[in-house]
């Protein structure tokens, strides 16, 4: 089985987690703002104090285009390259939470199997983040829905929302909506 291999760029969002900012507009980006990993040589959180540490053959290298980025597998499982954060309770997020996630990604293959990108644990619930899918689609996780297909060795702007207030969750790839559907 072929291994996807994912770069994560340093700049901008790289993950942030904001709580109750629920739509995409021009907002100061630090309100409600719970994490913020720039992954450009460390896995340190800029907004304050959930800093990780790199996992299973993570690595960071050197983007020709966006300078130093971060280098995961995908793989789900214990032997998977990955940066992991610790569990804190104000990044975990259920149905009934409003937040944002986002990543700048570039799939450098395509899997053709789950594979995950951005995710709160699948050991136990609630878990949400950013899979491609067996088919090789973005998948909004937790309340699983799914989008449109990216192509390999391209960076995209990766964005989850869940509001629960319109009782929607929305994805952007590119400032784009690309799809959504219900929180539950």
């Amino acid at each position: 089985m072929m291994k996807p291999k994912f770069n994560l760029l340093k700049f901008f969002i790289s993950l942030a987690l904001m709580m109750g900012l629920a739509t995409l507009s021009v907002a100061d980006i630090t309100d409600g703002l719970v994490g913020y990993w720039p992954l450009d040589d460390a896995v340190k959180d800029e907004a304050g104090k959930h800093d990780g540490k790199l996992d299973g053959g993570a690595k960071f290298v050197k983007d020709a285009d966006r300078g130093q980025v971060l280098e995961v597998d995908g793989a789900i499982g214990p032997k998977g390259g990955k940066a992991i954060v610790p569990h804190a309770d104000d990044i975990t997020f259920t149905v009934n939470d409003s937040y944002t996630l986002s990543v700048w990604v570039n799939a450098l293959t395509l899997p053709g199997h789950w594979a995950g990108i951005v995710n709160k644990s699948r050991d136990k619930a609630p878990w949400y983040g950013l899979w491609l899918d067996g088919s090789n689609r973005w998948c909004f996780g937790g309340q699983n829905i799914f989008g449109s297909t990216p192509k390999a060795k391209q960076w995209y702007h990766v964005a989850l929302v869940q509001d629960t207030k319109a009782k929607k969750r929305l994805v952007y790839v590119n400032n784009k909506l690309d799809f959504e559907g219900g929180p539950d």
